[in-house]
C-alpha cells in the first residue's frame, strides 16, 4: 500500500511593538511647529476624521464588490434562464466511455463465472488456450490496454464476492478458477511479454484473490510455457496453481460442485460457456 504523505504547515505570526499613525505624526510636527497645543488638537482631529471616512468609504465599496461578486452584475430575481441540472452518466456508460472495445474484448478473452465452490468462494471458467494459441489475438490491443480491460475483468470478481458474502453470511475474499488450456500451440510464446504484464499488474493491485487456479487439458508445450511464465510469477502464486492433461473430473467434484461444472466438461451447469473468437 501506498503511504500518504504527511504534510505540515506552520502559521508565523509577528507583532510590531509600536505604530506611527498618520494621526500621531501630524501630532507631533504641529505641536513642534506652533507649541499650540490647541491648535494642533484641532489639526489633528481633523485628519483622524478624515482617515475614518477614507477607512469607511474603503469598507463600503469592498462590501459592494464582494455582493456583486456574489449575486453576479444585474442580479434579477425573475430570471429563469438557468440551466436545467444534468442526470449523471450510469456505471454502464461511464464503462464504455473508458473501455470502449469492452465487447471486444470480451469475445477475446472467455472468462464465465459458473456458481460457488465448497467454501462459497466464486468458480470462474476461462479458455486461456485458445486465448493464447491464437497468434493474433494478443496484438489486438497494447499492453496497457490489455491492463485496463484485465483490470475491468477483475473487478467483477468483487462483486461476485459481495454477492456470496451476503448469501453465505460469511466474508469472501478469494475465487477458485479452471483454466482449459486445449489450443495451446507454439503461437503461446509470442505472448509471453503480455503474460508477465498482466500477472505483475495482478500481484500488485490484487494480491492473494485467487485461491485456487487449475489448468486442465494442458499439451506437452503447455508444461514447456508454464516454466516458462513460472519465472516472472511470485512464489506464493505458482504455489496455488495445478497443471492436468486431461479433465480431472474429481479433482473438480473436490472444490466446485457438479452444477458449477460446465457442461461440455461432464457437469450439469447451463452457463453459456463460447469459443474464442479469433480476430
Amino acid at each position: 500500500k501506498d503511504n500518504d504523505d504527511n504534510r505540515t504547515g506552520s502559521i508565523s505570526t509577528s507583532n510590531n511593538s509600536t505604530s506611527s499613525s498618520p494621526s500621531n505624526k501630524l501630532k507631533s510636527s504641529f505641536s513642534i511647529a506652533s507649541g499650540s497645543m490647541s491648535e494642533c488638537g484641532s489639526i489633528v482631529t481633523d485628519v483622524v476624521s478624515n482617515d475614518n471616512n477614507i477607512d469607511n468609504n474603503n469598507i463600503s465599496n469592498n462590501q459592494n464588490e464582494q455582493q456583486q461578486q456574489t449575486s453576479g452584475p444585474n442580479n434579477n430575481n425573475n430570471d429563469n434562464s438557468q440551466d436545467e441540472p444534468q442526470s449523471s452518466p450510469s456505471i454502464d456508460e461511464l464503462i464504455l466511455k473508458l473501455l470502449p472495445e469492452l465487447e471486444k474484448y470480451k469475445r477475446l478473452r472467455i472468462r464465465v463465472f459458473t456458481g460457488l465452490d465448497h467454501e462459497d468462494r466464486p468458480v470462474i471458467f476461462e479458455r486461456l488456450g485458445e486465448f493464447l494459441g491464437s497468434g493474433t489475438n494478443q496484438d489486438q490491443f497494447t499492453l496497457q490496454d490489455w491492463i485496463k480491460y484485465y483490470i475491468w475483468d477483475f473487478e467483477r470478481h468483487f462483486v461476485e464476492m459481495r454477492n456470496s458474502s451476503t448469501s453465505s453470511k460469511k466474508t469472501i475474499t478469494q475465487f477458485i478458477i479452471f483454466m482449459d488450456a486445449s489450443g495451446l500451440n507454439r503461437n503461446c510464446f509470442k505472448v509471453l511479454p503480455l503474460l508477465k504484464g498482466l500477472s505483475q499488474a495482478v500481484e500488485t493491485h490484487y494480491p492473494e484473490i485467487a485461491g485456487r487456479i487449475i489448468l486442465f487439458n494442458v499439451p506437452m508445450i503447455g508444461t514447456i510455457l508454464y516454466k516458462a511464465v513460472k519465472l516472472f510469477l511470485d512464489p506464493i502464486t505458482t504455489s496455488k496453481i495445478y497443471l492436468y492433461n486431461g479433465i480431472p473430473m474429481d479433482e473438480f467434484l473436490k472444490h466446485i460442485p457438479m452444477d458449477a461444472i460446465p457442461q461440455e466438461y461432464g457437469g450439469t451447469c447451463e452457463v453459456p460457456f463460447p469459443k474464442t473468437s479469433k480476430e
